[in-house]
């Protein structure tokens, strides 16, 4: 529901697209993503992450927030709200959450635990990590891949330093040897 209530702010509405069954939608890569889909409507719907415009939609549910749901998402109390993992913590449930898991927390599984079984931060510096962001098969590459590069109005850098800086935080994993 956050980010309802954040897109309403902008003045951007969602709606549940409903496909026409003599012309069925497919991806790029030719795969099904009817029968449902939200989209966000407005003159400021491209302020709403591509992660929010969900294909593939099944069901629409109200939930309590992803920290209460998962609190090994959430940041230690006693760090200063100056640190920037918070914002990267906001950045990481609303554009990283729908599609990949941290430490085994949340449901998403397109793709990777970006905590298990080694936190990302502990292979990729914040210069690989913005590389990977930016342009995911420039570094990358396998058949099942799906992930697209967040373009600068999407994330701006300090975005991305702001997630790393979560994922830091957050870190939980043995050192690499």
């Amino acid at each position: 529901m956050d980010t309802v209530t954040t897109a309403a702010g902008y003045g951007v509405q969602p709606w549940i697209a409903i496909e026409d069954p003599v012309r069925p939608w497919h991806s790029a890569q030719g795969e099904d993503l009817g029968p449902f889909v939200l989209v966000w409507v407005g003159g400021n719907a491209g302020r709403i992450g591509q992660e929010q415009w969900v294909d593939r939609l099944v069901s629409i549910q109200g939930e309590t927030s992803a920290i209460a749901r998962w609190p090994g998402l959430g940041l230690p109390a006693t760090l200063p709200r100056s640190d920037p993992a918070w914002q990267g913590q906001t950045l990481f449930l609303s554009d990283c959450m729908p599609c990949h898991r941290l430490n085994d927390n949340g449901t998403a599984d397109k793709g990777p635990d970006l905590g298990l079984p080694v936190n990302a931060v502990r292979y990729l510096t914040p210069a690989g990590f913005h590389a990977l962001v930016r342009n995911p098969r420039a570094l990358r590459h396998w058949p099942a891949a799906r992930m697209e590069g967040f373009p600068p109005a999407a994330l701006s850098d300090a975005d991305i330093d702001a997630i790393h800086a979560y994922l830091a935080r957050l870190d939980k994993g043995t050192p690499l040897q």
